[in-house]
């Protein structure tokens, strides 16, 4: 019963008491787990997409990680999706699940493969989330919009956007793990942030792929107009695009490049050197 957090780490501990290991150990790779107890899933939070899918990502305070771990027998065997369960989401936090999603979708989107009809159904998801979206925050009351949310989420990291792909890529996932990490910032606000930044280091190197999606999506044909396009959706619905909205200053730069370095920061189709995770940390600063 809850958000992502919740039931993600309900799935380590299941994958922990049936196997007899460690939950750690499953994180990090160590034991592989033979079985899992059964996870019944009641959402509480429109975000993460957890409720439909054998993924889970916990943080590890100790270590200063936060990691992400996938199997099938983690797969939640009963989901309940119902809206008026997320009512009491605040105006903020409703916010950060809406970029969530779309950001889930990018992942899947700028991921190893170019499927036509996945690619328009990522593309579908996304205009359904900032059709909505919008209308949610100025009625968060409205049991219907909520459903409409809440089913994009679920869509977007059910493994329909990734069907003829190889892999999604993640690296702004892991962008935003280290700045939670570091500052405690919320989930939703690293990826606005992250998304605007690493779409402006990736600006030169696949532009064939964000005019794609700035022609689908936004109406738009360049890959400035589809990056500030994107930027002004986030400040839209008060989601930051830049760390300073969050009160994290330059004087912040070092630390966030060194724990972005120590925990290697990539993504699995673009992969990130030292060198651009220190330019994505200045287009977010």
């Amino acid at each position: 019963l809850g958000g992502g957090s919740v039931i993600d780490s309900a799935k380590i501990m299941a994958l922990s008491i049936a196997s007899g290991y460690d939950g750690w150990e499953i994180m990090n790779h160590k034991a592989k787990p033979t079985a899992s107890l059964p996870v019944v899933c009641v959402l509480t939070l429109a975000a993460t997409g957890t409720e439909m899918n054998g993924a889970a990502v916990v943080q590890d305070h100790q270590t200063g990680k936060k990691i992400g771990y996938v199997t099938d027998l983690a797969f939640p065997v009963e989901s309940f999706l119902d809206p008026a369960f997320t009512v009491s989401v605040p105006k903020n936090y409703t916010a950060y699940g809406i970029v969530d999603l779309i950001a889930h979708a990018l992942e899947a989107y700028f991921g190893e493969g170019e499927p036509p009809v996945i690619d328009q159904i990522t593309f579908d998801i996304i205009k359904d989330a900032m059709q909505w979206g919008p209308k949610l925050l100025n009625d968060l009351d409205n049991v219907e919009l909520r459903a409409n949310i809440m089913l994009d989420a679920t869509l977007a990291l059910n493994g329909l956007t990734r069907y003829g792909k190889k892999n999604g890529d993640w690296a702004v996932h892991g962008l935003g793990h280290e700045i939670s990490l570091l500052f405690d910032t919320a989930h939703g606000a690293t990826l606005s942030i992250g998304y605007i930044a690493w779409l402006q280091l990736q600006k030169d190197r696949i532009p064939e792929r964000i005019i794609k999606l700035g022609e689908n999506v936004f109406g738009v044909h360049t890959v400035d107009e589809t990056i500030a396009a994107l930027r002004k959706f986030f400040q839209s619905i008060n989601s930051p695009v830049q760390l300073s909205e969050d009160g994290i200053g330059i004087d912040q730069r070092q630390k966030i490049i060194d724990q972005m370095h120590k925990n290697g920061v990539s993504g699995m189709h673009h992969s990130l050197s030292q060198q651009d995770r220190e330019t994505i940390v200045d287009f977010m600063l």
